[in-house]
């Protein structure tokens, strides 16, 4: 090239140049915003995995962009978004019908039309028991027993019950769903998968629960690195599977917490899956706030994972560290508001009571539901009476006086996270009334405040079945709790009316699940 003279430039590069000096110059906001929404979800199917579950899957949308996820709708209500293209619906009500449709969005706010519906029924409660009402049995399921020994398990009224193994001598008859349950690593055996497989095949088998107490090193005693070297092997069931059942006693809940949130973290890490929530818990059923100390560790052990909980082992043990002396009134107590509270609580899926029979040992004694001689004892005898069944909301509706700042229909939403509240301090006048749609029978009431201090610290509870007239009150009381559960003798009426009669200057009145039951 002479000196001089101008360089020559290739076409290649005149026209980036070119592109370049075009994109620059371009006006800020002249590209257009994508206004393109994703095509609706196909496919959709429910399945009806149990009497609390339904799951759905669907198949992907499309995009000019791409899709962002998806919205679950029940009913016409949003209840969840996900990424994925299934969603376990879970806490639902035994033999009903839930209807479903679901929205695909991609990033910029754009949203489908929704996909086709689909319906399933959740299926029945067996008779005489309900849906998460449980035993644990060391005797009445053990080989060698009859059918007569069976029968005791269905006299308490349970729907489902297991016994640390994959033994099944025989609940046929019995209408109790038996769960199967890897104690341990070397239950992880060609042996029990086949018989795994030959119970699911058979329609025995619907959920599986796996290590128990790896964090005790009398128990399963497991790391959590083996624990999930394993997992892959139990996800292979094909079944429903419980995470490891970790011990959550007053003396063991840190170790075990952090075993499992350890084991939860790994499996997520690995993109393996847990369906639900498997603990163990032996309170100081002597404290005066026992239950409501559960429901406190409960409302906590879901807002980590959000996964439905199942208690598998649940008791009034006399360990010696107890907060006054054992009594069976005590334990009674502790059951009855422990029940009332597990059933009120949507993300509780069972719970089973431990044991069927260990009358044989001496810290068993408040906690044993059959004697020596397989009679019921007192404490069985109780379990046997509950729980009362909530009676089904649909429909439901409430005015309230004050309206308050947030609408009375989150009392009867399934969902603790919303309320209604007065909006200003608790005082003596302050009402609502609940319209259950028709006449109802009960002797429950309970008031869920999700633990806040927002419960009522006094109550009046009237009924009336045209909404007019209320005569005398029915209950009154004082409320010591978040969750306040008012029995009365049975009686038939279409609305309630609960008065407050305390007061609480520093504190709304807040509901956020009102429940009755028959």
């Amino acid at each position: 090239m002479k000196i001089g003279s101008k360089p020559c430039l290739s076409a290649s590069l005149w026209a980036l140049l070119v592109a370049l000096l075009a994109w620059n110059a371009w006006p800020s906001g002249a590209l257009a915003a994508d206004t393109q929404a994703p095509t609706a979800p196909a496919s959709l199917t429910a399945t009806a995995m149990s009497g609390s579950q339904i799951n759905l899957t669907w198949s992907a949308s499309s995009d000019n962009v791409g899709v962002a996820g998806y919205d679950v709708y029940r009913y016409g209500t949003k209840i969840a978004s996900t990424t994925s293209t299934s969603y376990s619906n879970a806490s639902l009500t035994a033999s009903t019908s839930y209807s479903y449709a679901i929205r695909a969005k991609d990033a910029a706010g754009n949203v489908s039309a929704f996909s086709p519906p689909a319906a399933a029924v959740t299926t029945p409660v067996p008779a005489g028991a309900t849906v998460k009402k449980g035993v644990g049995s060391s005797k009445y399921l053990a080989s060698g027993q009859t059918q007569a020994d069976f029968a005791k398990l269905t006299n308490l009224g349970v729907g489902w019950t297991y016994n640390w193994s994959i033994d099944y001598p025989g609940t046929n008859g019995t209408s109790i769903e038996y769960v199967p349950q890897i104690w341990g690593p070397g239950a992880v055996t060609s042996s029990t998968l086949t018989t795994i497989a030959q119970g699911k095949a058979a329609g025995k088998f619907k959920a599986l629960l796996a290590f128990n107490e790896p964090d005790l090193y009398e128990q399963a005693n497991m790391s959590v690195e083996s624990a999930v070297a394993l997992w892959p092997t139990l996800m292979n069931t094909g079944l429903r599977l419980g995470s490891p059942a970790v011990a959550m006693s007053a003396e063991t809940y840190a170790y075990g917490q952090t075993w499992l949130e350890n084991f939860m973290s790994q499996t997520a890490a690995n993109g393996y899956h847990v369906d639900f929530i498997a603990v163990h818990y032996y309170p100081d059923f002597m404290h005066p706030n026992a239950a409501e100390n559960l429901r406190i560790s409960l409302t906590n052990l879901y807002n980590l994972y959000h996964k439905p909980i199942w208690i598998t082992e649940l008791g009034a043990i006399d360990a010696g560290q107890l907060s006054a002396a054992p009594t069976t009134a005590g334990a009674q107590k502790f059951m009855t508001e422990a029940v009332a509270m597990l059933e009120s609580l949507p993300f509780v899926e069972r719970y089973a009571w431990f044991d069927d029979n260990c009358s044989n040992d001496a810290g068993c004694a408040y906690t044993t539901l059959y004697d020596a001689s397989n009679n019921l004892t007192a404490i069985g005898t109780t379990y046997k009476a509950l729980p009362k069944t909530p009676l089904f909301r649909f429909g439901w509706t409430a005015t309230a006086s004050p309206a308050g700042i947030e609408p009375t229909s989150n009392m009867f939403d399934n969902n603790p996270a919303t309320r209604w509240t007065t909006g200003q301090a608790q005082a003596s006048g302050q009402s609502f009334v609940v319209d259950m749609t028709g006449s109802r029978t009960f002797s429950r009431i309970v008031m869920d405040a999700n633990g806040s201090g927002d419960y009522a610290r006094g109550y009046q509870v009237f009924v009336s079945s045209n909404g007019t007239s209320w005569g005398s009150a029915i209950a009154s009381g004082t409320g010591t709790g978040a969750t306040i559960t008012i029995d009365f003798a049975p009686v038939t009426a279409r609305y309630v009316k609960i008065v407050q009669t305390g007061t609480a200057p520093a504190n709304y009145w807040s509901v956020h699940e009102f429940h009755a039951y028959s």
